[in-house]
């Protein structure tokens, strides 16, 4: 009597921008499965952002997925999922810096290893508004001309919360 072999399950995904994003058309089950792992940051090193509509994932798959992507950063007060929230009851003592990140931020910078990627849920939509926009410095600065380039290459960038 022969069985079913199992099939694994291929990335399903669409290019959202020519140089940045792809929107994963997989489920929730083959994501969490670790099927796809090597195909995910393949496809993170390429596309830089990925989107995975309407997953809703629990903080603890939000973590499951995250470590099985190559592992989940602590938060700056060890939390595994920050919440991130305006509202004081929920962010009371951080509600007012997030403020600063509303114009523009990066992620991590303040890790003594940066971290690779940033992941969000979103667990309540704002009703209009709440874009979060994402820019690809590596093909950013690989469009840039070669004298640019020339003229850039020894500078370095410090991160810090505090004007140095």
């Amino acid at each position: 009597m022969a069985t079913a072999a199992a099939t694994r399950a291929t990335l399903r995904y669409e290019q959202i921008k020519p140089k940045i994003g792809a929107i994963i058309k997989n489920t929730k089950e083959e994501l969490l499965s670790g099927d796809l792992v090597d195909e995910i940051n393949a496809l993170l090193e390429e596309r830089c952002v990925l989107v995975f509509p309407k997953l809703d994932l629990t903080d603890q798959e939000q973590v499951q997925l995250s470590d099985l992507l190559g592992g989940n950063a602590k938060e700056i007060r060890g939390e595994e999922v920050f919440k991130v929230s305006l509202d004081k009851k929920v962010n009371q003592s951080v509600a007012e810096y997030l403020l600063g990140s509303l114009y523009w931020h990066i992620d991590g910078t303040m890790n003594p290893i940066p971290i690779r990627a940033s992941m969000l849920t979103a667990k309540v939509l704002a009703p209009e508004g709440g874009d979060t926009l994402f820019a690809n410095t590596a093909t950013s600065y690989e469009d840039l001309p070669e004298e640019t380039k020339a003229a850039i290459d020894n500078l370095r960038v410090q991160h810090s919360l505090w004007k140095i």
